[in-house]
């Protein structure tokens, strides 16, 4: 047949038929089969068999992802910080073992356009993971992405919020210069220290005691530092309680739990007194038998609550202990039993951790300025007939500016210059200090 071809063969028959009784061995650089009819392989022991035409495999590819589930596999839209929730990704067909250990997962916070891969699941043949949003992220919204090549298909949630809340309790036991305002100086030096950009930072002020003039310029100051601030007065514990469960009109519980609660107002032991010696005190006053209404589930998990008012963990409410003076010793400061105390009962109930002072707080600071120029700037007073004239024994600090006052209250548009402190009373042995209260541990010094 012509010239000689190297490494070529060619065969014509009309039929070829061949039998082995081991095997037939067909190497070749390339092997090329053309039938004007039709080409039959067929194994008998099931291996090879194309008597039928096989479908190519359609692309696989990811049609949605399902998700966020609970706990109990429930589907929900929003989702709480720190918490693990199910996605799952669903494809056109039946994915193989090799197929899915190219898949990838990806998140994607506050639509911002970034896909964050999720280097822990991706790749690994998972077609269903758990993931969490780390408590520090202040991201709103969250969305999870499964994909071979390019992510589009996801699902979407919305993160619940922790809100801060801080309450402010009046000052009608001693109505001074320096004193009528010194709780609510210190909410606005919360939101300027810590929560300015906060979504939920926002202010519960009890506020029969507040002039409508206090009020105002109370929540203009605020909203200066964060504008999303919600200012909201109450009269009553039963209100607060109400509004830390089940939120209101303004702030919703399914988007925003609780988180952290920082309390400024008196105090005595295993009482959070918001209306000390005013007309409403009993209705202002938060006791043991409140903390059982707090409903765990209106705050995220592991909450925090900072009482800046006086003994919220100390348990020892003897009278004699009322008097400024009083000194324990190394018998009846036994009686304090920190792990009795209302601050140990709200970390008991919410799983919360309390920060609390065992001695009375010492609201001084305040305004201890130091002599900063710019801040001594900003001063101002505020009228309000109710203030202590200066002859008043209750008057606490009445010449911040060197002038004795009454029928004024002092004010400053940055709210405190510092946080208050644990005072000098009761004195002795009891413990100075800020203490940490945490479920099933022992109260320590912060």
């Amino acid at each position: 047949m012509g010239g000689e071809q190297k490494g070529r063969i060619q065969i014509f028959a009309r039929n070829i038929r061949g039998n082995a009784n081991g095997g037939i061995l067909e190497e070749s650089k390339f092997t090329k089969n053309v039938a004007g009819g039709r080409q039959v392989q067929n194994g008998w022991s099931g291996g090879v068999n194309h008597d039928v035409n096989q479908p190519k495999k359609e692309a696989l590819k990811v049609i949605k992802v399902e998700g966020p589930f609970d706990e109990n596999n429930k589907l929900v839209d929003c989702i709480e910080k720190g918490k693990w929730y199910t996605y799952k990704a669903k494809f056109n067909r039946e994915p193989g073992k090799d197929e899915a250990q190219t898949l990838k997962w990806a998140s994607e916070y506050d639509e911002n356009g970034r896909k964050n891969i999720l280097i822990d699941v991706s790749n690994k043949g998972l077609v269903e993971i758990s993931h969490q949003v780390n408590n520090s992220f202040t991201a709103h919204k969250v969305k999870i992405y499964a994909y071979f090549q390019t992510p589009q298909s996801h699902t979407k949630a919305e993160i619940i919020q922790g809100e801060v809340v801080i309450v402010v309790g009046t000052e009608q036991h001693s109505q001074s210069y320096g004193n009528k305002l010194m709780f609510p100086a210190q909410a606005v030096r919360e939101i300027r220290e810590n929560y300015k950009d906060h979504k939920y930072a926002n202010i519960l002020i009890f506020s029969d005691a507040f002039t409508d003039m206090q009020l105002s310029i109370i929540k203009r100051d605020a909203k200066k530092w964060n504008s999303n601030l919600y200012f909201k007065k109450i009269k009553t514990v039963a209100e607060l309680i109400k509004y830390i469960n089940e939120g209101d009109a303004t702030v919703s519980r399914g988007k925003a739990k609780v988180s952290t609660i920082k309390i400024f107002s008196h105090g005595l032991p295993s009482i959070l007194d918001f209306g000390l010696d005013g007309d409403d005190e009993e209705a202002q006053r938060f006791k043991n038998e409140h903390v059982s209404e707090l409903k765990k589930d209106s705050f995220t998990s592991k909450p925090e609550i900072f009482s800046y008012a006086c003994r919220t963990g100390n348990s020892d409410d003897r009278i004699a202990t009322l008097n400024p003076s009083y000194q324990y010793d190394a018998e009846s400061v036994k009686l304090v039993k920190p792990k009795e105390s209302l601050a140990q009962k709200l970390s008991d109930h919410l799983d919360a951790k309390v920060y609390a002072f065992l001695r009375r707080s010492n609201y001084t600071s305040t305004w201890l300025d130091g002599g900063n120029k710019e801040y001594k700037a900003l001063y101002m007073t505020i009228e309000d007939e109710g203030v202590s004239n200066p002859f008043n024994p209750k008057d606490w600090y009445r010449a911040t500016l060197g002038d004795s006052r009454w029928d004024e209250s002092l004010w400053n548009s940055r709210g405190a210059f510092l946080l208050p402190t644990s005072g000098a009373s009761p004195g002795g042995v009891l413990a100075t200090g800020m203490f940490v209260f945490e479920k099933g541990k022992e109260p320590v010094k912060k």
